[in-house]
């Protein structure tokens, strides 16, 4: 899933909350969000959960089942390189 910012923060700009809005401009997922700001990910989801409650925040799928071999390659890929970067 991706991550999309919905509206701006009240939060500081060194708030995590700020610096996950930032990242959302990028469309990334919940696993390159966690790895962007050294969080572990079980963290990530429950902060991006709880932006997107306060509709702070929107969730996309990543792929649906038009995606391309070409699209999943690139989601697998962006996964791994996430999940080296934890």
């Amino acid at each position: 899933r991706t991550v999309e910012p919905d509206r701006a923060g009240r939060w500081p700009a060194r708030d995590v909350r700020s610096e996950i809005l930032s990242l959302g401009r990028h469309g990334p997922s919940v696993a390159e969000v966690a790895a962007r700001l050294s969080l572990p990910l079980g963290v990530a989801r429950v902060l991006i959960g709880d932006l997107v409650a306060d509709g702070y925040l929107r969730v996309h799928a990543t792929l649906d089942d038009t995606a391309s071999a070409d699209d999943r390659r690139d989601l697998i890929g962006r996964t791994l390189r996430g999940l080296r970067a934890l």
